[in-house]
């Protein structure tokens, strides 16, 4: 039985909750157990400053050994030009995650959704369909990769104090995907296991063969 959400779906997502239990209900009849690996979005959002403050404090020792700096200025319409790139980052930051899971999803980018959870303010990205263990990996760190710490090498070589403080919060943004990972990761691996996106909660729904037998296709 699905448990029921803590917040009002939208029609899209209750409509994404209802096909997913028509997909539970056939993955059991064909040998499977789903396991839940999901983290709450009030716990991601405050986990993610511990998470990944190893990371943006060697980021920053980097890019200050390298780059030496002074008084720092920043006038108005510098940062509204930040703010304009933070949220233009963010876009991206989603967009990233379905070009990488659309590349290799069995129906492509048609399994690809995008939306917000209104209440938290928390833009996503979600995938219908079943990956396998590394193509979720991949899905779920490929925009910290690039906007966070492929952002954060770019500003050190050039000395942008202006594009590493954006680096830095692309870097912090990923910590609800790192949460996720570091869950999958925890889980042990099950051969002929299939990784879905859960179909409104933060995290991700493994069908596991039950016995460890895979069953036959």
């Amino acid at each position: 039985m699905e448990q029921q959400p803590g917040r009002k779906l939208s029609r899209r997502e209750q409509a994404r909750l209802e096909d997913f239990q028509r997909l539970s209900g056939q993955m059991r009849q064909q040998g499977y157990r789903r396991v839940d690996l999901v983290v709450d979005v009030v716990q991601a959002n405050v986990m993610a400053v511990v998470v990944m403050l190893p990371f943006l404090a060697a980021a920053a020792v980097l890019f200050f050994a390298l780059n030496p700096v002074g008084e720092v200025y920043i006038p108005f319409s510098g940062m509204a030009l930040w703010l304009l790139a933070f949220l233009v980052l963010v876009v991206l930051h989603e967009a990233i995650h379905g070009l990488t899971w659309g590349l290799m999803a069995p129906h492509g980018f048609k399994a690809i959704a995008f939306g917000v959870i209104w209440q938290m303010l928390t833009p996503y990205c979600t995938c219908n369909d079943g990956l396998k263990r590394w193509q979720y990996l991949l899905g779920g760190l490929m925009p910290t990769l690039i906007l966070g710490f492929g952002l954060a090498g770019l500003a050190t070589a050039q000395g942008s104090l202006w594009l590493f403080s954006l680096a830095e919060v692309m870097i912090l943004g990923g910590g609800g995907d790192f949460l996720v990972v570091f869950k999958m990761l925890r889980h042990p691996q099950k051969d002929g296991a299939v990784y879905y996106d859960h179909p409104y909660e933060c995290g991700m729904v493994v069908f596991e063969p039950e016995n460890g037998n895979v069953p036959a296709a």
